[in-house]
């Protein structure tokens, strides 16, 4: 029999420690997801790690995809903030340039900045139906109880068979959406990353587990500019988007600067994650930069022929209820849940 190295099945809930800081079609009422800044101060984290005989064979979606189901909940959008007080959305999605609060302000990016082992290109999309399917399990399964906004699914390393042995198990322990996610991700970024990232993040024959955390952002709500745990984590993260678009905000780690001496001044990159986009970090993009979007109702774009830079051409579109799924490697140990080490 072949040694399978696995997580225990369990379902842990207890008060979340997130540090870190869908368009406007009509769809099912989730008013019941939305809460107050104040409320959502005692938040739940919910852990889970299905057993194999947890899993549903098939996952089946007959619902009309035409609209979102995160629709509904807010006109503004975001996915990755800490309660905070919310400004009132405006009555539409984008507003005029014009505003005299956009003085002095840069519209974010809608292309990928140039940090190295950062891959993001703006019209490569999942399809909607995709997206919509995904979205909806989710919220159904995960996201019924109100005021649960993060929830940590960790799969299973298996080791391959040796020679002549018993065929491992086929589940990895993650649902088979997120499954059925991860092979349209691993076709869908084929054309667009170099073959040894692409080998990463899909490996032939993974030796690590996987980890997918799944957030529920209001809008207002930000995530602090962090790198993600080095002693938990390994290179090659997987953003994906959905329901709604933010700003992300990259900088450069302050370790990195100060390595980088006198002649490194700051930078800093905002860069807009429309719905349904994708983004990979690896390498530099990963380690030596952080990643933490600001706790705002709406966000400051550039116009689709604007240049780079342009402080001039821009729009404002707001934010809605945002749903993001981040996959990542986990590092020997960080299976066990716990009071975290500080990262380095």
């Amino acid at each position: 029999m072949p040694h399978v190295a696995a997580l225990a099945p369990s379902v842990t809930t207890e008060p979340a420690k997130r540090k870190r800081d869908l368009d406007n079609t009509p769809g099912p009422n989730l008013g019941n997801l939305t809460c107050s800044p104040r409320k959502r101060r005692q938040l739940t984290l919910r852990i889970n790690i299905p057993a194999a005989s947890d899993l549903p064979e098939e996952v089946h979606d007959d619902a009309d995809l035409a609209s979102s189901p995160i629709s509904g909940l807010s006109s503004p959008d975001s996915l990755f903030d800490e309660p905070t007080s919310l400004s009132p959305p405006t009555s539409s999605g984008l507003s005029s340039s014009s505003s005299s609060s956009t003085a002095g302000l840069t519209p974010a990016l809608l292309t990928g900045p140039p940090i190295q082992g950062l891959f993001f290109t703006p019209t490569l999309l999942l399809s909607e139906r995709t997206a919509d399917s995904v979205i909806r399990y989710c919220l159904d399964t995960y996201f019924h109880t109100p005021c649960v906004n993060q929830v940590m699914l960790f799969g299973r390393f298996i080791a391959p068979p040796s020679p002549g042995g018993a065929e491992a198990p086929s589940t990895t322990g993650l649902p088979p959406i997120l499954r059925e996610l991860l092979l349209t991700l691993q076709e869908m970024l084929r054309p667009v990353l170099p073959p040894k990232t692409h080998a990463l993040l899909f490996p032939s024959t993974p030796t690590r587990a996987r980890q997918a955390i799944l957030n529920l952002y209001q809008p207002g709500e930000g995530i602090s500019p962090h790198v993600d745990l080095l002693g938990r984590f390994g290179d090659g993260i997987i953003g994906v988007s959905l329901g709604s678009g933010c700003v992300m905000q990259f900088a450069k780690a302050r370790r990195a600067q100060e390595a980088k001496g006198a002649e490194g001044e700051s930078e800093a990159w905002d860069v807009y994650l429309p719905q349904r986009s994708v983004i990979v970090l690896s390498e530099d993009a990963r380690y030596g930069w952080t990643h933490g979007i600001g706790k705002h109702t709406r966000d400051y774009v550039a116009l689709p022929d604007a240049g780079v830079g342009d402080t001039t051409a821009g729009r404002w579109i707001d934010r809605g209820v945002r749903l993001s799924i981040t996959f990542r490697w986990l590092l020997p140990g960080a299976d066990v849940v716990g009071e975290e080490a500080s990262s380095p």
